[in-house]
C-alpha cells in the first residue's frame, strides 16, 4: 500500500480479499473475505432464512435448530406483542390501549391495520 494516495488506500483496505474482518453472524472468528464461504459452513451461528416463513434459522454447530414455522412466528408474534406493549406504556404510563386523535379532534379507531376516524 506504499505510494497509494489515502483514497486508493481505503477503497483497497476496504475490499482487500486478504484483510480479516469479524464474522458477520458475529460468532467471534476474523474471516479473510475470500474464505467466507468455508468459514460459514462451519459457523455455529450462521443462519439462513427460512424460505416458508422467512424466520432466521441456525445451521451449524450443536445449536442446529429443528425449524418448525408455526412455532417460529407464534414466538415472533409474541415477541412483536411485547414490543408494542412496551411502546404503549413509553406514550401511556399504563397498559391501556392509546387514545389517537386526528387534527380535528376525531377519535381514531384501528381497523386491520390502518387507522381511521
Amino acid at each position: 500500500m506504499v505510494g497509494l494516495k489515502y483514497k486508493e488506500a481505503m477503497t483497497h483496505f476496504e475490499f482487500c480479499p486478504m484483510i480479516k474482518r469479524p464474522c458477520k453472524f458475529e460468532c467471534g472468528q476474523n474471516v479473510q473475505s475470500s474464505d467466507l464461504e468455508a468459514h460459514f459452513k462451519e459457523c455455529p451461528k450462521y443462519s439462513q432464512p427460512c424460505p416458508k416463513c422467512e424466520t432466521d434459522v441456525l445451521v451449524n454447530g450443536p445449536n442446529k435448530e429443528e425449524h418448525d414455522c408455526l412455532s417460529a412466528l407464534k414466538i415472533e408474534k409474541l415477541a412483536l406483542e411485547q414490543k408494542k406493549e412496551e411502546y404503549l406504556i413509553s406514550l401511556t404510563g399504563s397498559k391501556s390501549t392509546l387514545n389517537l386523535k386526528c387534527l380535528e379532534g376525531h377519535k381514531m379507531k384501528s381497523v386491520r391495520g390502518s387507522l381511521i376516524p
